[in-house]
């Protein structure tokens, strides 16, 4: 009977990845019944979208949602532990990773790479990496604080470890005179992209008088926003790597942030003086949730300007069918009237409703958290490489 016990236990504990294997086998195998048509499907919709970088339509958005829909769900499903964390200062980490991958985006829209190292900087592709960048910071952050706790010297050789790796990687790289890049700074630059990260985490921990792996966490993402502020300078000081006839527009950065931050400190202010009459207006008046409304502000004031002022084409498939049906109606800014009040509603009532199951159970608490997470990520993201374009004139 003990036996019987200890396996029916043991199958208990595994059920929920036999379930999910189950789930995805059964999937490919109905989709290998139709080989020929799978083939041609997915090289319309999916191959050519991307190597060509067209944009995206009915099929691959559906993908990629439903894509992210499993991933949140495994997340939850499979590591909840994980969601604790999600707090302002995490939001913040996240934000330095999407301006990280804005920028390297952005630095592939100004063809600084060839093909095929080109496809590595084009969505999903680029979402993959930077997933890759941040769980390896994040691994180095443990590591460090681990190691903190041994030795109080040891965090100092492991940095200095991973500084010397990382900086030989790229002097071996720089000289191997790399044909898929058109443009590469020097080891020197690269040397000190990679210190001030290391440099801002010793200036806490002298001021704090503690280690924080969350901080810390965010090393991947500081060093490659460094390095391609470099890259974004160069440019817009006029040294371009290829010849085009760009219209610089360094004041967009401002007009765009601007904007966004009056928008947001303006639905802040709303919030704050209903909140006595309307309790739930405070979820207005949260820091997550401004940083939410935020990064989506930034997407649509980027999206409305650069379609309305500077000729943008818009690549999301909703959301170009909803300009192109505003143009038809005649409307002087199509991309205003449509990216700017739906997106904020859209949030808003989003954001209200996360908050509303967060009341009534605080099982939905941590999901809440991880569901704001992603809306904040793919509204900022977005919104940095738009508005980085439009300032480059790319």
């Amino acid at each position: 009977m003990s036996e019987n016990k200890g396996g029916d236990k043991n199958l208990k504990k595994h059920s929920k990845w036999i379930i999910t294997a189950v789930v995805i086998l059964s999937f490919l195998a109905i989709l290998s019944l139709y080989p020929a048509e799978l083939t041609d499907f997915f090289r319309e919709y999916f191959v050519i979208p991307f190597t060509e970088d067209l944009g995206y339509n009915a099929a691959n958005t559906i993908a990629w949602i439903s894509l992210l829909i499993f991933v949140l769900y495994l997340i939850d499903r499979y590591f909840p532990y994980l969601l604790k964390y999600i707090d302002l200062k995490f939001f913040a980490i996240a934000g330095i990773y999407m301006i990280s991958a804005a920028a390297m985006r952005v630095l592939e829209d100004a063809n600084l790479f060839s093909e095929p190292l080109s496809y590595l900087f084009i969505t999903p592709v680029i979402d993959v990496l930077i997933v890759l960048i941040w769980v390896m910071s994040i691994l180095f952050a443990f590591l460090i604080k681990r190691s903190s706790k041994k030795q109080k010297w040891l965090p100092a050789m492991y940095s200095v470890i991973v500084l010397l790796a990382l900086n030989l990687t790229y002097l071996a790289f720089y000289l191997s005179g790399p044909t898929s890049i058109k443009f590469i700074p020097s080891p020197m630059v690269f040397l000190l992209a990679s210190l001030i990260p290391f440099v801002i985490y010793s200036v806490h921990y002298r001021y704090k008088k503690k280690l924080d792996p969350v901080l810390i966490s965010s090393v991947g993402g500081l060093i490659t926003v460094c390095f391609c502020s470099y890259f974004i300078a160069h440019w817009m000081l006029g040294n371009e790597w290829i010849s085009v006839s760009k219209d610089l527009r360094p004041s967009i950065l401002l007009i765009v942030v601007g904007l966004a931050v009056v928008i947001t400190g303006l639905t802040y202010l709303i919030a704050r003086y209903l909140r006595k009459r309307y309790g739930n207006a405070s979820f207005f008046c949260n820091p997550i949730n401004l940083s939410v409304i935020f990064a989506q502000l930034m997407d649509a004031t980027a999206t409305s300007i650069g379609i309305d002022r500077f000729s943008y084409i818009e690549k999301h498939w909703l959301p170009r069918i909803l300009i192109t049906q505003a143009e038809k109606l005649g409307l002087s800014y199509p991309a205003t009237f449509v990216m700017l009040p739906i997106k904020l509603i859209l949030v808003l009532v989003l954001l209200y409703f996360i908050d509303m199951l967060s009341r009534e159970s605080e099982s939905y608490t941590d999901p809440a958290r991880l569901l704001k997470l992603v809306i904040f990520m793919i509204g900022l993201g977005p919104g940095i490489r738009d508005t980085l374009r439009i300032a480059m004139g790319i």
